[in-house]
């Protein structure tokens, strides 16, 4: 059998109408009723015959409709359809679908939310809040995932939909008072959408309305199913309430002794919070007046209801002094300490414990009372109001301490580490610090804030006897102290190891090798291991040894066509000493040497003197047979490692020592034989002829051929012998520089010329060289022979290049001057006079003009340079002056401009940088000069356009 079904809704939004066809084929209903049975899972059915439609195949089919409504948060429906033949149900038949059920965002599981419901406002506070829209929708993630309800949403805050606040300042929205019920926009969720994140606008409430009024909100909502504007919106309403704040009045209590019993505080409004002295339980208010101690004690309440209203309330509990018992502290004491008499503040009262022999006086016996704590208890008479005071004092009675060494004597050879311990057991109190007296080797060393246990001291044992005693142990409480005289001791003795000191001398390592032994003196026996199959044994702590190593063996042995001798090959020899003191006390030394094998250098050179350019020589190399290696150094800068070089080529002439030297690693053998070639005739020649400024020195390279010594005439009366001279030439002229070469073929000279050019000569003058005004000029002469370029250097950190400069210091001071010159040619010369120039500040001056004229273009900033005439810019001529100010007014006595700068007049425009008009300004000037005199000068200039 198959089946098959198609369901049709008509909408997606409730109430939805489905039409539901089912279809069976190849039934078996043998004749009998055939039926669908159909379950709509929303809690109904229904049982409608089906139609054979097909009798070939037995195919059945069935038509019927359905009305869904929303209902139970339910977005999804799985109805089933299923066979019934002849009135039996074919479970195995059934069909299943989907039809899914929107609604409005307040029905079929979408609740519309403005949150909170109820925003509490206590009476006599402002607010300014916002709702929130906590809407869920209808049919959305996760509530429905296959056909989710995710289209546009449209939400509308209304404000004021009721209002009884009575407030003459009215609720404001968004700051504004409104009309109410006032309406916002429509805010529109564009789908697909799940969730809204919108808030209210800002509602104030003013701090003077009532309890229980109220201001109402509304949430309105459209959505897909009631679509705005054409469909009413699903809303929900939210209030700001006034509410009354908690009472929290305390209720009166009466005056307490410091010693009676706890009591529970209470107030009008429970679930507070109590604070104050004496209050040992916050949440329920339980005060204790011995916590709270004898005074008048503010104790406060404050409660907060669950609208986070608060209240708070204070009262005041009396506490009765007690009279004072307090007991003086005592203890502890030894078992063996003499009777106590304990103390308090006051002396009527009863004493109770164990141990007391008195209760009236307070006798305490430590030999009664026994070993351990003993509470101690004090009880006042009562005064006047009936309180009593009370005290207790533990007092505590110890044994005495006792320390015992547990580590018994020893003795040894002395170690790398001789340091050792020793086990003290420490008896007395528990939980007590103790104090140990320990003599070390003679020396007091207390061991301090140990507890009663097995401890471990280090010991310092050194070579010879070390004596440990136990003197004494202290047991600490507090201020009292219980000890023991001890005399227990310890002995550990160190037999010395003998110091192993050993050197080996000798001058080297090359085979025979001689070498000297020594170790440290006063033992009694050396026992010697040269590590060559020799050994001694002495008394004496030095003994001389020779390591040997024959170059040839002996042996032969035999090869086709040769006969060869064995060679012995270098040697580590591992010597070692062994040292015994008398108390049997051992220790070895040990090292090692190596000797190695000694070559015999030796070669055979033929021809020895020879003609250039003939420079071939031949070589044969018979040094001792070995594993050797050669260095030959042919004395021509060339070097060689092989053993046979067979020949040799030299590059020139000369004589040439030839080296051989037959290595190893460490012994060597050298041997030098010298050559001669004979040169050619010498051929002088030489480089630079040059040019340039006396004194100009120079290097000459020497350029000559086959000569060994040389002689240079420099021309100007000196000469040189050296084969790269330097020379300094000073004279200005033409010189003719000679070398002659000579060589052990004849001799040769060559010419060069070096022109040297004239110098120049600084010479200056300056008039004045002295002045009395910093604003003075100097002028500087220039009377310099053979010069072209010039640079002066005042002395003040000034410069020129001009040939005839003018100058001004403007401070007071001596100044150097300097002249740089130069030739034509760059050749220099100066000319330095230390202490020319003097300048002294003099008197101070100002003058001022009387008229100035504009300049006919814009403003200037009134800037001016000293020495220029400029008639645009009103400023006073001044000498010597280190601070100015210059102020202007106009006719009506207003200040329209001012300057605080020596080089910053007026322009004629005004600060606002508009022109002044053609008229009489007056000024009014403040100078001070370098001496540190002061002048305030006035006077009126005239502004001409």
């Amino acid at each position: 059998m198959s089946k098959a079904n198609d369901i049709l809704p008509d909408r997606l939004c409730s109430p939805v109408e489905v039409e539901w066809e089912v279809t069976y084929r190849g039934v078996n209903d043998a004749g009998t009723t055939v039926e669908i049975f159909y379950d709509w899972d929303d809690g109904s059915s229904e049982t409608v015959a089906a139609t054979e439609i097909d009798a070939g195949t037995s195919t059945w089919q069935a038509t019927t409709n359905h009305t869904y409504t929303s209902d139970d948060d339910q977005c999804n429906y799985h109805p089933e359809a299923t066979l019934v033949v002849n009135g039996v149900l074919c479970t195995s038949s059934s069909q299943e679908q989907i039809v899914t059920i929107w609604d409005n965002d307040d029905t079929n599981g979408g609740r519309v939310n403005a949150s909170p419901n109820v925003y509490p406002v206590c009476v006599g506070s402002g607010a300014t809040m916002r709702f929130d829209d906590g809407t869920r929708f209808n049919c959305v993630p996760p509530q429905e995932n296959d056909v989710p309800n995710t289209d546009t949403r449209w939400i509308q805050w209304v404000y004021g939909t009721r209002n009884t606040m009575s407030s003459p300042t009215q609720v404001r929205v968004d700051g504004v008072v409104r009309s109410y019920p006032y309406e916002g926009g429509v805010i529109t969720l564009p789908g697909p959408v799940t969730g809204s994140n919108q808030r209210s606008l800002p509602i104030a409430v003013a701090d003077d309305n009532l309890v229980g009024e109220e201001f109402e909100v509304e949430l309105r909502y459209w959505n897909f199913c009631n679509p705005y504007p054409s469909d009413p919106p699903v809303t929900d309403r939210s209030v700001i309430r006034i509410v009354d704040l908690p009472d929290a009045t305390i209720t009166p209590v009466d005056t307490f002794c410091e010693f009676n019993n706890n009591i529970f505080l209470s107030a009008a409004t429970g679930g507070g919070t109590w604070s104050g002295n004496g209050i040992v339980d916050s949440a329920a208010g339980e005060f204790s007046p011995y916590v709270a101690g004898p005074g008048d004690h503010l104790i406060t309440y404050q409660v907060t209801d669950g609208n986070n209203c608060s209240d708070s309330d204070t009262e005041v509990i009396t506490v009765r002094d007690a009279p004072d018992a307090g007991i003086l502290p005592a203890g502890p004491f030894c078992s063996y300490d003499p009777p106590y008499d304990l103390e308090t503040v006051t002396s009527l009262g009863t004493w109770s414990g164990t141990g007391i022999t008195d209760t009236v006086a307070g006798i305490f016996d430590p030999s009664v009372a026994g070993l351990g704590i003993h509470p101690i208890a004090f009880t006042t008479e009562p005064d006047q109001y009936g309180c009593y005071g009370t005290d207790t004092l533990d007092v505590e009675v110890v044994a005495p301490p006792d320390a015992q060494l547990l580590t018994p004597d020893s003795a040894w050879c002395e170690t790398d580490d001789n340091q050792t311990s020793a086990s003290i057991l420490i008896s007395g109190s528990k939980n007590i610090l103790f104090d140990l007296i320990l003599d070390r080797k003679g020396t007091l060393d207390t061991i301090r804030n140990i507890t009663d246990d097995t401890i471990t001291v280090d010991l310092d044992n050194r070579p010879g006897i070390n004596e440990y005693r136990l003197v004494k142990v202290i047991e600490y409480h507090g201020d009292n102290s219980c000890e023991t005289l001890l005399d227990d001791s310890l002995t550990m003795e160190v037999y010395p190891q003998p110091v192993m000191e050993l050197t080996a001398d000798y001058d080297n390592w090359c085979s025979p090798v001689e070498v000297e032994f020594t170790s440290a003196a006063g033992y009694d026996t050396y026992y010697w291991d040269f590590g060559d199959g020799e050994t001694k044994e002495t008394w004496s702590n030095v003994i001389t040894h020779t390591y040997t190593l024959d170059f040839l063996d002996d042996t032969l042995e035999i090869i086709p066509d040769t006969i060869q001798q064995e060679i012995h090959t270098d040697t580590t020899y591992n010597y070692r000493l062994i040292i015994e003191t008398i108390h049997g006390c051992r220790d070895t030394i040990s090292d090692s040497l190596r000797v190695y094998l000694n070559p015999i250098a030796d070669f055979f050179v033929t021809p020895e003197i020879q003609n250039y350019p003939e420079t071939y020589v031949y070589l044969i190399n018979l040094s001792s047979r070995g594993d050797w290696s050669y260095l030959w150094d042919f004395g021509d800068s060339e070097t060689d490692t092989v053993k046979e070089p067979n020949q040799h080529e030299y590059p020139t002439y000369g004589f040439f020592d030839i080296e051989l030297k037959t290595y190893s690693d460490y012994c060597r053998d050298s041997i030098t034989k010298r050559i001669q070639i004979l040169p050619p005739p010498p051929l002088a020649e030489f480089e630079p002829d040059s040019i340039g400024c006396p004194p100009l020195e120079i290097s000459f390279s020497n350029n000559s051929e086959f000569a060994d010594t040389y002689i240079w005439d420099f021309d100007d009366g000196t000469f040189s012998t050296e084969p790269n001279p330097t020379h300094k030439f000073y004279q200005s002229k033409e010189h003719h520089v000679k070398l002659a070469a000579f060589g052990l073929s004849g001799a040769d000279t060559t010419e060069r010329i070096v022109f040297i050019y004239d110098t120049p000569q600084a010479i200056f003058s300056v008039y004045p060289n002295e002045a009395k005004n910093l604003k003075q000029i100097f002028k500087f002469m220039n009377n310099s022979v053979k010069a072209s370029y010039y640079l002066w250097d005042f002395g003040d950190g000034n410069t020129s290049p001009e040939k005839n400069p003018s100058h001004i210091y403007g401070v007071e001071g001596t100044f150097d001057v300097t002249l740089y010159v130069w030739s034509e040619n760059d050749c220099p010369d100066t000319l330095i006079k230390e202490s020319y120039i003097n300048v002294i500040a003099g008197e101070g001056e100002v003058e001022f003009p009387n008229v100035f004229r504009w300049n006919g273009t814009g403003p200037t900033g009134g800037y001016w340079t000293e020495g220029t005439v400029d008639n645009t810019v009103f400023h006073p001529n001044i000498v010597n002056a280190v601070d100015f100010r210059m102020i202007i007014y106009n006719r009506w006595g207003e200040m329209i401009y001012e300057t605080n700068e020596i080089y910053k007049g007026w322009d004629g425009y005004l600060e606002s940088g508009k022109l002044a008009s053609q008229g009489v300004y007056v000024y009014k000037a403040y100078v001070t000069y370098i001496n540190g005199d002061q002048e305030v000068i006035a006077g009126d200039v005239t502004f001409l356009h």
